[in-house]
């Protein structure tokens, strides 16, 4: 993912004055133009202007049979003038209907309209007519930053951690691991076990996920958005101290070419449950999980954990221009460390106690083709 995969920058300026764009939620025969779209401004090749399963799975709804888009075109013309995505947490589970979340990810005007404020009129268009408690994004860029602060929406970066792999002599993906100390063992009853989606109705999932209330989501929202997903495999890894579930992690594993014609890995936290003070015993089980998958790191972007707990823990905190490089951009593989920025809104203007990972949004999504349709085309 790269952070042109955020929302374009928007003018807050008035609406055009005379023949203005209609804009209307995205239907199924609108979305071979908004792939056009994307492929012609937003970038050349862009993995949602071509892969259809993904956009289906991401965008489609399938209880209205429309897409999460809202498309601005002018009377007369063929193309549209503008888009906005979004994604609403309820199209994972219809139960968070009550609770929705709206995540914005593509937000462009067409830069042959010249005049300002149709970008506004369409982000307005999707926060008055699709219900929900929470709007906002992960991975904005920081043009458009003041835009969402101006809209009276909290800003920020989400905060980033890493545990390395300290078992290993060599590393590829990771710079600065010397700078990293060990932390010991602590305990002798902390365990990792992948579950299963059978396992989210029955090991307690319910009450980690309570710690987690706003954006709120469900066992039914986990085994859409990560074990159904088209492109990517997630890996839900139970951490359990002395048979407990303490902690629920969600990864992917990302590789990159390595020396020797090998690949090198790293394990990606991109969702995560449970209380604060679990997040050490996590630290400790996902490093010990390094060592039995010789993944060179671990890393976790968030928003919401105290830093204290982070503390006395194999995570370290990485800061953006410290010694530490952890990459984050594997499609392509790009050997820096990245922000990334959020806003966010609640309904009634009072922002909650919030928890924000990665993989809200569409910050954890493939940016390429699938090998045989890339191959093919």
């Amino acid at each position: 993912m790269t952070a042109s995969h955020s929302p374009a920058q928007a003018e807050i300026a008035e609406p055009i004055a005379a023949a203005k764009p209609e804009i209307r939620f995205c239907n199924a025969h609108d979305i071979a133009k908004v792939e056009a779209f994307i492929d012609a401004h937003w970038a050349k090749g862009h993995v949602l202007a071509h892969d259809r399963t993904l956009m289906d799975w991401q965008h489609k709804d399938a209880v209205t049979d429309r897409y999460t888009y809202a498309v601005a075109q002018r009377p007369g013309v063929d193309e549209l003038d503008a888009i906005i995505g979004f994604i609403s947490t309820s199209q994972y589970d219809p139960a968070l209907c009550q609770h929705n979340t709206i995540w914005f990810t593509t937000w462009m005007v067409s830069p042959l309209i010249k005049a300002g404020g149709l970008g506004m009129r369409l982000l307005r268009f999707v926060q008055q007519n699709e219900p929900h408690t929470l709007v906002g994004t992960v991975g904005n860029n920081a043009a458009v930053a003041p835009v969402y602060k101006a809209l009276g929406y909290t800003t920020g970066i989400l905060d980033r951690y890493v545990i390395a792999n300290l078992s290993l002599q060599t590393f590829h993906l990771l710079q600065g691991h010397e700078n990293i100390s060990k932390h010991p063992k602590t305990s002798d009853d902390i365990t990792i076990r992948m579950l299963d989606e059978a396992d989210l109705s029955t090991c307690g999932i319910d009450a980690l996920i309570a710690h987690t209330a706003t954006p709120k989501k469900t066992p039914a929202y986990l085994a859409a958005r990560y074990l159904h997903h088209p492109r990517y495999s997630y890996q839900l890894l139970g951490i359990e101290q002395a048979g407990t579930l303490r902690a629920l992690a969600v990864t992917r594993l990302c590789e990159a070419p390595a020396a020797d014609n090998k690949t090198a890995t790293a394990l990606r936290v991109v969702d995560w449950f449970g209380s604060d003070n679990a997040i050490g015993i996590t630290g400790e089980a996902l490093s010990a999980y390094l060592t039995q998958t010789g993944a060179e790191y671990a890393d976790l972007y968030v928003h919401g954990i105290a830093a204290d707990a982070f503390k006395q823990s194999s995570w370290h905190k990485v800061e953006p221009d410290g010694p530490l490089v952890v990459p984050n951009y594997f499609e392509p593989f790009a050997a820096s460390n990245t922000d990334i920025r959020f806003a966010i809104r609640h309904q009634d203007k009072q922002t909650p106690a919030l928890r924000l990972f990665k993989a809200d949004a569409d910050q954890d999504r493939p940016n390429t083709l699938p090998q045989q349709e890339n191959s093919a085309s």
